[in-house]
């Protein structure tokens, strides 16, 4: 089952982003990402982690960037920037 949808507002999008980049970029990511998680209250989202700890370094930068970390996010979480929602209408 899909998690339902949330919408966050963009300063709370953009810290939810950039502690999870800290977090999967930090020297113990799964425990750090899984605090970021349950700080958010995105406990609740049946593989989020797994997905999070799954994603690739930039082959440039060798680090895990926001954009990855959005992506994630979104696809295995369902959480979204509300600006999404507010295009679309």
């Amino acid at each position: 089952m899909e998690p339902q949808e949330t919408y966050l507002g963009a300063a709370q999008y953009r810290r939810v982003i950039r502690m999870l980049t800290w977090a999967l970029n930090s020297s113990q990511p799964a425990r750090a990402a899984r605090n970021e998680l349950h700080i958010a209250g995105f406990t609740n989202r049946p593989g989020l982690l797994d997905a999070l700890l799954a994603v690739e370094p930039s082959p440039v930068s060798g680090r895990i960037d926001d954009c990855s970390v959005k992506l994630c996010l979104g696809e295995a979480g369902n959480v979204w920037p509300v600006s999404i929602r507010d295009e679309a209408a």
